[in-house]
């Protein structure tokens, strides 16, 4: 499959909207035949943005769309995020995936990329070669297979039902059961596939022998089915350590590619990143860390709401005490309030989980930074009043991904008097 040359690269940010023959800030303006491309691929990118004869609006996804010579490079919409260079983003934003387990992952296509030392794409290959390497050290899963063999040496189980048909025969032959070393299982020619397609993009030295070896230690005896990308259970026991982000990241690289591959091709996928997934994960796995033992911190809890309907915030915490549901929310809140619909999802959550405390988290925007809290006006008299937190997260400190978030988070609940 070839890929379209790419003529002009669009720079975009998440979250904004456009009007045809605006103005960016590189020099470039959206003019009619891109208006008339992204209406054509609408049908195909519908859940990356929505686009009408005059008004463009993007969602919530950074990253990478190729629309034939057109490629879209979209970029978080955040202040302090704009103030960063191309290598400061790159670095912030895989920090921010390896946190995440590589999470919120969408492929949009193919197309033809430059690599560079501090790219995304040789990011990603860098620390994929790494968890192999800790794979490797550890020990690969040992799957063992019994055959029927004969044999001169009493190496095995004897099969004695054979054994007593064939004698006497000389000479003294023995009809065994032995066990044999597996070399295909099928995690194994996951992590394989995905070895054999990183090969063949462009790649510094480096990695380039990285990825060789580990060809010799990873063989590909036949290229995994769709049925084995999707199955997510994991069934490893022991070795989900070891496996677990070799296998995450393989999946995501072959994830709707097949066995050919066109062998020195600039070609690689390109890819968007669902960043309210990434900022919820964050939050989360941040929140896991800095907690006490005594607390307790649960991720996407259902509950039955009406009927078989269910309802799931994103956090569910359980602090000195006190319950508290969390809604992430990865956006610029606009005049320094929530939106209406925020609030009353948030009401929603609290009263279906019993929670007085409800806390919206925003990302941290420069001025706009001032924490609040306070209760809902007007509401049915009742022993509890429920209460809205509004709290910032610092994801960025110093041009770089704030990992002690999580305590952050945890001192701004307890500065805020309910």
């Amino acid at each position: 499959m070839s890929v379209t040359k790419v003529k002009h690269i669009i720079r975009l940010y998440e979250q904004k909207s456009y009007r045809l023959g605006e103005y960016l800030a590189n020099g470039q303006y959206l003019d009619q035949e891109l208006w008339a491309t992204l209406v054509i691929q609408q049908e195909n990118y519908s859940r990356y943005y929505r686009i009408n004869r005059s008004n463009l609006k993007l969602f919530q996804f950074v990253g990478i769309i190729p629309m034939g010579k057109y490629l879209l490079e979209i970029l978080p919409k955040l202040d302090e995020l704009e103030e960063l260079d191309q290598q400061s983003w790159s670095n912030f934003l895989m920090t921010l995936l390896i946190k995440s387990n590589f999470g919120g992952i969408h492929y949009t296509g193919r197309a033809e990329l430059k690599f560079g030392k501090h790219d995304l794409h040789h990011s990603i290959i860098a620390y994929f070669i790494e968890c192999c390497k800790t794979l490797l050290r550890r020990g690969k899963m040992r799957h063992y297979q019994q055959e029927k063999v004969r044999s001169l040496l009493p190496k095995g189980r004897i099969d004695w039902a054979r054994q007593y048909r064939k004698l006497p025969v000389p000479p003294p032959v023995l009809h065994l059961y032995q066990r044999k070393l597996q070399e295909d299982h099928p995690y194994d020619q996951i992590i394989a596939a995905a070895i054999q397609l990183l090969a063949n993009w462009p790649n510094d030295h480096q990695n380039s022998q990285l990825l060789k070896e580990l060809q010799s230690d990873f063989p590909l005896h036949y290229w995994p089915d769709q049925q084995m990308l999707s199955d997510d259970s994991l069934p490893y026991g022991l070795y989900a350590q070891s496996y677990g982000p070799c296998l995450r990241i393989a999946r995501n690289l072959l994830w709707g590619y097949g066995p050919k591959l066109n062998i020195g091709d600039l070609e690689a996928p390109s890819m968007v990143f669902d960043m309210n997934v990434l900022f919820e994960d964050y939050i989360y796995q941040q929140l896991t860390i800095a907690l006490p033992s005594s607390a307790k911190v649960d991720r996407q809890v259902r509950k039955l709401f009406w009927r078989r309907q269910t309802i799931r915030p994103d956090i569910v915490l359980d602090l000195d005490g006190q319950s508290y549901v969390l809604d992430t929310k990865w956006k610029k809140m606009e005049g320094g309030k929530p939106s209406a619909q925020d609030l009353r999802q948030l009401y929603v959550y609290q009263r279906v989980f019993a929670a007085r405390k409800g806390i919206l988290v925003y990302p941290k925007l420069g001025q706009y930074s001032r924490n609040i809290s306070a209760p809902y006006l007007n509401a049915v008299a009742e022993p509890d009043n429920y209460e809205a937190q509004i709290i910032y997260a610092p994801v960025i400190k110093d041009g770089q991904l704030n990992e002690n978030l999580g305590q952050d988070l945890i001192a701004a609940f307890q500065q805020l008097a309910f």
